[in-house]
């Protein structure tokens, strides 16, 4: 398991990370567990992404740091590098927090990666965290993977019915997902 962590400035990332015992981690790009800067900047158009592939392939989840807008204002307002920002309001980071789930959330579903928000509360991050890197906690795609391998196993492996009672995975002119038509 390879992780990035995404937050906005002054959320808490590089804390974290330092205090993660159980898988190699760096602040930067490299490691098991790796800080990714910045998904992006407000800008005069609204916000500016700071890179065209924030979900690298070489990850398989990507987490949020979700930390409190008035706690995240405070740092600000004490920090060197990002003391800039400090006369933002709590709505307006609200809305840049908003814009990064939304687009990041979308890039790892669009590459088939997790994506997790995190609650600031370091403990139980940390055990949560530590619970996926050990492999007694496990992510939505392991799960999915474990149940289509217990269902390969349990069948003959020349027929499968996929049944969607909802229409969800019918598109137009009735194919589906996989490219089979509907009868």
């Amino acid at each position: 398991m390879k992780m990035l962590i995404y937050g906005l400035p002054c959320a808490g990332k590089s804390t974290l990370i330092s205090k993660i015992d159980f898988a190699s981690h760096i602040d930067g790009s490299a490691g098991d567990i790796a800080i990714e800067k910045h998904f992006s900047f407000p800008s005069e158009e609204g916000y500016s992404i700071t890179s065209s592939d924030n979900v690298s392939d070489s990850y398989d989840a990507v987490a949020y740091l979700d930390t409190a807008p008035d706690i995240i204002l405070e740092r600000m307002k004490q920090s060197e590098d990002y003391n800039r920002y400090s006369d933002l309001t709590e709505e307006d980071l609200v809305s840049w927090r908003d814009y990064e789930v939304t687009n990041l959330r979308s890039e790892c579903f669009s590459k088939g990666k997790e994506f997790i928000i995190l609650d600031p509360k370091f403990d139980k991050i940390l055990g949560f965290l530590k619970g996926i890197f050990k492999g007694s906690i496990l992510t939505s795609p392991q799960v999915a993977k474990l149940a289509a391998d217990r269902i390969l196993q349990s069948t003959d492996k020349h027929t499968i019915i996929l049944s969607d009672g909802e229409g969800t995975a019918e598109g137009p002119d009735g194919e589906d997902g996989f490219g089979l038509h509907h009868h």
